[in-house]
């Protein structure tokens, strides 16, 4: 029996992981789109409460275009790890290429955005 209940219970977790997978791959290509159109506001629109108070729309500003004219538009991303709620993905550049970990929310809302050197 418990094997059934674990079964049945991994088979009800699929559609929340790939739900997950949708949400997260959606609001990836909004900020990427914004990102590559230096459309701050509309970035600034993406995130939770919390991080509007964290970054507001003019430390957004001097972030998106100090990455955006150090490192140039964003070409592909590829799912590099996910810990803790947090996932990871390799970001290519017109000019490089970065770590970026990214985090959203229930209401998809992002709360979590660090640009790291690989």
């Amino acid at each position: 029996m418990k094997y059934i209940i674990l079964f049945l219970f991994l088979c009800g977790a699929q559609p929340l992981i790939a739900q997950d997978d949708a949400a997260y791959e959606k609001v990836l290509s909004s900020f990427f789109e914004q990102f590559n159109n230096e459309n701050v506001t509309a970035i600034h629109e993406l995130y939770s409460a919390e991080m509007k108070e964290y970054m507001p729309v003019e430390n957004a500003t001097q972030f998106i275009k100090g990455m955006h004219g150090q490192f140039g538009n964003i070409k592909s991303h590829k799912f590099a790890s996910e810990e803790e709620g947090v996932r990871t993905y390799h970001v290519t550049f017109d000019k490089g290429m970065l770590s970026l970990e990214f985090q959203i929310d229930t209401d998809s809302k992002i709360t979590g955005l660090v640009f790291q050197e690989l």
